[in-house]
Order: structure tokens, then sequence, then C-alpha cells
């Protein structure tokens, strides 16, 4: 859009290409004009397909050619087979872009580390909210035991109530991010403030998240385990305690 609007090209008019030089060596049609909302590519690039260039205009320019593959290619076998037939320099993005795959790596392992802690946290309230409610029910867990319930039948009945809690917990809270993260993938996250003087937003500094499948079962098991874990002390301090004590709890 910015490049259109400094030449004062519209749809349909014809903007002549030169080499660097007052010579001449291509016109084209402009046939669509496009905006990202980032100066620095509205201004600085256009696209066209290889087909409508002169081939004086090719033999003099340099051309670059971006390939893109389907999701599971295999990309270097891919590049390996190209540069056998065409004896070109092709390179991924990984080797052009180096910083970016280090940025990408740097916040898969800050994203990891935080995810723990986040759920250890969670397993430690978790774990106090467990006691609590142990504590509180100490005389019921003692009459269970009077009436004869064995202590690792009490722990198993703790950790079923426990396990059958979190995992109502889990399916709501799993649903409730879903339907957060559809719409927020349907209205998008609007970044461009704060992205456009970043070089790899590209396209829009809109950003839209999707649903995997890994990011609905991961989260769920581990909170189904941590919160499961979380309730094995209180229920070993329930089944430990002598019977006449726990009932004469208060």
């Amino acid at each position: 859009m910015g490049a259109a609007e400094s030449l004062k090209a519209d749809i349909g008019d014809e903007v002549t290409v030169f080499d660097g030089t007052a010579v001449p060596v291509a016109t084209l049609i402009v046939s669509g004009v496009f905006s990202t909302a980032i100066d620095r590519y509205d201004e600085g690039i256009s696209f066209m397909p290889v087909g409508v260039l002169e081939k004086e205009f090719l033999r003099k320019q340099t051309a670059e050619i971006s390939l893109f593959f389907k999701k599971g290619e295999d990309i270097p076998k891919a590049i390996r087979h190209l540069k056998t037939r065409f004896d070109l320099p092709f390179k991924s993005w990984e080797e052009l872009m180096p910083d970016l795959v280090q940025l990408i790596r740097l916040n898969n392992v800050s994203t990891k580390f935080i995810m723990f802690f986040v759920f250890l946290l969670v397993g430690f309230g978790l774990s106090n909210t467990f006691i609590l409610a142990t504590v509180e029910r100490f005389k019921e867990f003692g009459i269970l035991k009077a009436m004869g319930v064995r202590p690792g039948e009490l722990i198993l009945l703790i950790f079923l109530e426990s396990f059958l809690l979190c995992l109502s917990a889990s399916i709501l809270g799993i649903g409730v991010g879903w339907l957060v993260s559809v719409l927020m993938a349907h209205y998008g996250i609007d970044l461009a403030s704060l992205t456009s003087y970043n070089r790899y937003f590209v396209v829009s500094g809109v950003v839209k998240p999707r649903v995997t499948a890994p990011g609905i079962y991961l989260p769920f098991i581990i909170s189904i385990v941590i919160s499961t874990l979380s309730s094995y002390l209180p229920a070993r301090i329930a089944s430990k305690r002598i019977t006449a004590e726990t009932l004469r709890f208060q």
C-alpha cells in the first residue's frame, strides 16, 4: 500500500521497472495492492509472478524463490533433492534465520519452565485444600475406621474422591479454555502496537491462537496426575491416626 501510494499507482496502471540505472527493463501492470500495516513491508516489497518478467530482466537481476511445504514433509530431504536436481543453493528457513530458531527454542524452554512451576504451585494448593478438607472430616473417617474400614481402603476412598473432583474440574476447565481459544481464534488478539518493528511479524500483528490435541490432553493428564498425587498426604494422615483419637478430634 505504501509503495503504491508513493508511486501514485492503482490497480490497472502500468509500472516501469529499472535495473538500477536509467534503462527500463520491464513494464508491468498492477494487478493488486496489499497492506500488512507494517510500514517497512508496505513501502519496500512488491510481488510479481515469474512468468510476467521479461527474459532480459531475469538475466540482469538476481531472483529469490521461496518454497512452501505441506506439514509433515521431510524438508531436509527435499532440500537435498533440489540441490542435486537444479544445482542451486537452496536453504531452509532455519539456516537463513538462526536467530529466529534460537528464539523459538528459548520460548519453548521458558514455556516448559513456567508450566512446570504453575502445575507445581497448583499441586501445593490442591494438597493444602485436601488437607483442610480431610482434617475437617476426621470424625467421619474415625467412624469409618471403627466400622472396620482398613487404612488402605480409607486411602483408596480419599484418592477416589479427589480423582473424581479433579476429573470434573479438569473437564470444566478444558471446556472453558477451549471455548475461549476458539473465540480468540475467530476474532484474534491485536498486537500490532507491540510488533510493528518486529521483522518476524511479516503478515499481520493480529495473533490468532489455535487449539491442538496436545494442548488439550496434556494439561488434562498433568492436572489429573498432580491433583491425585496431592491427595496422598491428607489420605495418609487420616489412615494412620488412631481411631479413638480421630473420634475425639475437635
